[in-house]
Parts: C-alpha cells; sequence; structure tokens
C-alpha cells in the first residue's frame, strides 16, 4: 500500500510532463522560427522614429506590458526576455509559449492598438516587428 501512495505522484507528474512536452511541441512545430531568424527579421523593420515616442497613449501601454522591467509586465515577457538573454540563435522563438503569451496575446494587442488610425506604433512598429517577423 505505501508504495502505491508513492507510486501514483510520480505517476501523475510523469503524465503531465509529457502533455506539457506535447504541447510544446505542437507549438514549435505551428511555428519553428528560430531565435536568428526573427532577431534578422527585427533588423530589416524600418519605422519613423516618431512611431516610438514615449508621450503617446499606445508606446505607453504596450511597453508597460512586454518591457520586462517595468512593474506591470506580464510574467510572459519577463520569462521570454529570461529565455533569449542565455539562449542560442538556433533555438526556437515561442519555447514555452513565452512569445505568443507576451507579444500576441489580447492585453498587449489591444494596448498596441490603441489609437492604430492615427498613430504609426501599431502599423508601422509593433505590426512588423512582432506579427509579422514572427509568421514570416
Amino acid at each position: 500500500m505505501g508504495k502505491l501512495i508513492f507510486a501514483l505522484p510520480l505517476v501523475a507528474l510523469l503524465i503531465v510532463t509529457g502533455v506539457v512536452l506535447l504541447k510544446d511541441k505542437q507549438n514549435l512545430e505551428k511555428n519553428p522560427i528560430t531565435l536568428l531568424q526573427w532577431n534578422d527579421c527585427l533588423n530589416r523593420v524600418q519605422y519613423d522614429q516618431d512611431c516610438l515616442n514615449p508621450n503617446k497613449k499606445p508606446v505607453q501601454a504596450t511597453f508597460s506590458l512586454i518591457d520586462y522591467t517595468s512593474d506591470s509586465a506580464l510574467p510572459a515577457c519577463k520569462s521570454f526576455y529570461t529565455y533569449i538573454a542565455n539562449a542560442s540563435g538556433k533555438l526556437p522563438l515561442n519555447l514555452n509559449n513565452f512569445y505568443e503569451d507576451c507579444f500576441l496575446n489580447e492585453k498587449t494587442l489591444h494596448a498596441a492598438k490603441i489609437d492604430s488610425k492615427t498613430s504609426c506604433f501599431y502599423n508601422q512598429y509593433f505590426k512588423p516587428k512582432y506579427i509579422e517577423c514572427y509568421y514570416q
């Protein structure tokens, strides 16, 4: 009986680990872009510097979520930046869904799109860098 009590949590842990690894594999197969490919794309994006004016609402709202040094940064963004600080360029960009959970989640996209009809932030900066470079 004692061995059964010990074995059940171990089996459950192995099952959960297998499910998590399978989910990560499916996400990476969906979009296998590497950090190096993404970085190369980022370097090709051109935008008007005024699009990053820190006094504009979409810039403030978005960077408060995605800037890992911000007190209100999303946990996935902090995890993403920790990951890329220690990763090689050949590794997948969206490991553990950090990228999608940071840049492509509803809250971040909503912030980036504030005043998108009159602001160039979303169309010239955010969308090309964080959406188009991801789906290249």
